[in-house]
């Protein structure tokens, strides 16, 4: 859903956008997107899709993808000249820890509290088979390595200032600098 609004707000901004997905048919983007098929599990699939591509906003859904980052981020950086990766740290255990990261960032600049609410397991597949349109072979998969990921969680690395040359930004200083393009 992300990836989309980002489509959409850079389309308007009189940007050629270029949207890849693994189904184009069910892109469901306006008719000056571009929709390509890919795979960013697979980052060989994305050579066609990369070429006169000058930036990319890199949004990761599943955790397929995510094992593949370091190869995917040094694949895009041989064509482009700017990637912006998106990534998050999960929920603080404790509700009246201090919200960081992505999710903090946006409760930051939007002046707004952050709401959580837990789902079941139960209740978290039926919504990523049904509302995502994923098999539940999927689900059960992803749901098992989100679980892997609680109280594993990587740490910042030094992959972007080592494929770019230059330190990567935090969400929170790309948030407040893009702010009005998202209202």
């Amino acid at each position: 859903m992300l990836g989309r609004s980002v489509a959409q707000l850079r389309g308007r901004g009189g940007v050629h956008v270029r949207a890849l997905t693994r189904s184009p048919a069910r892109a469901d983007l306006p008719d000056d997107v571009e929709v390509v098929a890919g795979d960013l599990s697979e980052p060989t699939s994305l050579d066609d899709a990369l070429l006169g591509v000058d930036a990319v906003f890199l949004v990761f859904p599943t955790v397929q993808a995510d094992g593949r980052a370091s190869e995917l981020v040094a694949r895009m950086a041989k064509d482009v000249r700017r990637i912006v990766y998106l990534s998050a740290e999960g929920v603080p255990d404790d509700g009246d820890a201090p919200v960081e990261g992505i999710i903090g960032s946006h409760a930051a600049i939007e002046h707004r509290p952050v709401r959580y609410e837990e789902l079941s397991r139960d209740e978290m597949r039926a919504r990523i088979v049904g509302e995502w349109g994923r098999s539940p072979e999927t689900a059960d998969s992803t749901l098992d390595a989100w679980a892997a990921m609680v109280g594993n969680r990587n740490g910042i690395t030094s992959t972007a200032e080592d494929l770019t040359g230059r330190p990567a930004r935090s969400f929170g200083t790309w948030a407040a600098d893009h702010v009005a393009d998202f209202r």
